[in-house]
């Protein structure tokens, strides 16, 4: 093996993705380099990655599925038989086949996959679905995965993962169109707004263009804003929107575990 650093890449709106790939980095023991890809305006420059890269990839899964606006960014990725670590964080639900469509992106793009990886973080929508997580026992368990990824390579044996080893399905679950809605929605702005322009800075998309003003069309539902908002001020209305979010609040009881492909 002749891995001179790890390089961990990734999209984390509220921070529970950005949390499991460090610690995985932070398991191998290796020097690193970080871009976050989630302003999407405001793009690290992410160079060429070569042999003597391990890449840690890892960002939300969104309806069992790759989020599409990541799919241009990584489809830009440069890579040339550079090992790679896939990894997606899920709300509670199932992660269904994003592993296996960001495996199959990132082998099209030079990358060897190693290891993947399924963990919990606290459901976007609600902090009542998988609350905390990634746990510190979640975050114990991506550190060791890290040191099990480095060994791993250190071993000299084939280390790249066969096709069909990480969990999914070939053709992948439909991808809902806008979250199952035929009209774009984002959140409203509530009298006890005071102005002071965290949304703005929050938001990933650029959806938030001002304070008061919010482009439909492009807000993911990310829930960025209205997890930083220190006064409730920006809140989802939705009737069927908050409907299913309830609904997800009673049927998401159970305590998952991370899955990991290695």
């Amino acid at each position: 093996m002749n891995i001179e650093k790890v390089s961990v890449v990734y999209f984390s709106a509220t921070g529970t993705t950005k949390n499991v790939v460090l610690s995985i980095a932070k398991g191998t023991g290796m020097p690193q380099e970080v871009y976050d890809l989630t302003h999407l305006s405001s793009l690290p420059k992410i160079p060429a990655f070569t042999e003597r890269d391990l890449v840690i990839i890892g960002t939300p899964v969104y309806f069992g599925r790759v989020l599409n606006v990541l799919y241009p960014i990584l489809n830009t990725l440069v890579a040339q038989n550079t090992f790679c670590v896939v990894v997606g964080v899920y709300g509670n639900r199932h992660y269904d086949d994003y592993l296996v469509e960001a495996e199959d992106i990132l082998r099209g793009r030079g990358f060897l996959p190693v290891a993947g990886a399924a963990f919990i973080g606290e459901h976007s929508f609600s902090p009542k679905i998988a609350a905390g997580r990634p746990d510190a026992e979640d975050l114990k368990q991506a550190e060791a995965f890290g040191a099990a990824v480095i060994g791993k390579l250190r071993a000299g044996q084939e280390p790249v993962l066969p096709v069909g080893v990480i969990a999914g399905k070939r053709p992948y679950r439909t991808h809902p169109a806008n979250a199952g809605k035929k009209e774009p929605f984002g959140p409203q702005f509530q009298d006890n707004c005071n102005k002071c322009g965290l949304c703005v800075a929050q938001c990933p998309t650029g959806a938030i263009e001002q304070i008061g003003v919010i482009d439909n069309t492009k807000c993911i539902r990310c829930c960025a804003c209205t997890k930083s908002c220190p006064h409730t001020a920006i809140v989802f209305t939705n009737e069927q929107f908050l409907a299913s979010v309830h609904r997800l609040e009673e049927l998401l009881l159970q305590h998952n575990a991370p899955e990991l492909f290695i």
